[in-house]
């Protein structure tokens, strides 16, 4: 089969999909957003930067992994759907991440606010009730199904690991395979033993189920460690990480979906005023040419987004079109603006 014909084959595929009320991605739960970019899709590599305390982890949380899956927990039954998900935090330890996402299934089950400090009874006045352990202890049967899908990982760091963990998970035998310019399947125990018999051989990676997803969120870059092989340089880790690992294998063969988080360098998001004292918001919101230490991982993106918190700036209102503003004092630290800094999602004219 040629490019053209397969090409073609798979448009097919997805368009038969969709009319029959399966789904080809996985909504972002933000109806503005999916507008411009529909959510989780295979072979699609995402950005997201921010300044310290934007939210970018509760972000990529809630977007990259909580949403997706209880999407996948919805519709499971009655659509052709799966789902697995590999979070790499290289920020926070694996038992805080849990946690976060114990106070956001609280949230959702019983409509209970609280924070992860209220969760450990860090504060002497306002000890957990037993209540809320009850509630909690009542989740276990959701997180039990939910730790089967999403892998919360923070032992492994370095670009090779973090591949390596992610390929070793997709080549089991009852999550992929690979097959032939023939569509013969090959068999992975004997393409490993017979490697040489194989160069120059176009093969192609299918999942055992025809419409899963596999997302691989990494957070935060910042933290990556370095390698031998690169001269322990934290600039060949990144690129390697962000261009060699995630776009070019598990994204362009593995057919993942990623999401990198990335600082914001300090100097960027610095405050700078007018002589009247007016903050001058543009020098302080999340760009591209700001982002910190590694700036190519914009290149390996098909989508960056970025993050902002005004209220962290004393900024009252914020620009919603031309002359229109939206007053934010009654939000104050609980809004985020969301700017799409690339796409190339936009219609080819």
């Amino acid at each position: 089969m040629n490019l053209y014909k397969k090409t073609y084959e798979d448009i097919k595929e997805k368009k038969l999909r969709a009319q029959s009320g399966g789904i080809n991605a996985i909504p972002f739960a933000m109806p503005a957003l999916t507008k411009y970019v529909p959510g989780i899709m295979e072979k699609t590599q995402y950005g997201l930067t921010a300044e310290s305390g934007a939210s970018k982890s509760k972000f990529v949380r809630y977007n990259f992994i909580q949403t997706p899956y209880d999407y996948y927990l919805d519709n499971k039954d009655n659509k052709d759907i799966d789902i697995e998900i590999f979070l790499f935090c290289l920020e926070d330890s694996a038992d805080t991440v849990m946690k976060n996402f114990m106070v956001s299934a609280l949230s959702k089950q019983f409509n209970v606010r609280l924070s992860t400090l209220s969760l450990n009874s860090y504060f002497q006045d306002n000890v957990l009730s037993d209540d809320l352990l009850r509630k909690l202890e009542s989740l276990e049967p959701y997180f039990e199904e939910f730790l089967k899908k999403v892998h919360i990982i923070d032992d492994i760091r370095n670009p090779f690991g973090i591949y390596k963990r992610v390929k070793d998970e997709l080549i089991k035998p009852n999550n992929g395979y690979f097959v032939d310019q023939h569509s013969n399947k090959i068999d992975l125990e004997h393409l490993n033993a017979n490697k040489d018999d194989y160069k120059g051989v176009k093969l192609e990676y299918k999942t055992a189920k025809t419409n899963k997803f596999t997302i691989v969120a990494l957070d935060n870059l910042q933290n990556i460690e370095t390698e031998k092989s690169d001269n322990n340089s934290k600039w060949h880790a990144c690129d390697n990480l962000c261009r060699k690992y995630f776009r070019n294998m598990l994204c362009n063969v593995y057919k993942t979906c990623n999401v990198i988080v990335q600082q914001q360098d300090k100097s960027s998001s610095k405050a700078q005023y007018t002589n009247s004292g007016t903050a001058v918001m543009e020098k302080f919101l999340p760009s591209l040419p700001g982002l910190s230490e590694y700036k190519n991982s914009v290149d390996s993106a098909h989508c960056f987004f970025g993050l902002f918190n005004p209220y962290k700036h004393r900024i009252t209102d914020f620009e919603a079109g031309p002359k229109n503003y939206y007053d934010i004092t009654a939000l104050g630290d609980y809004y985020r603006n969301l700017l799409i800094l690339k796409s190339n999602f936009a219609e080819t004219v």
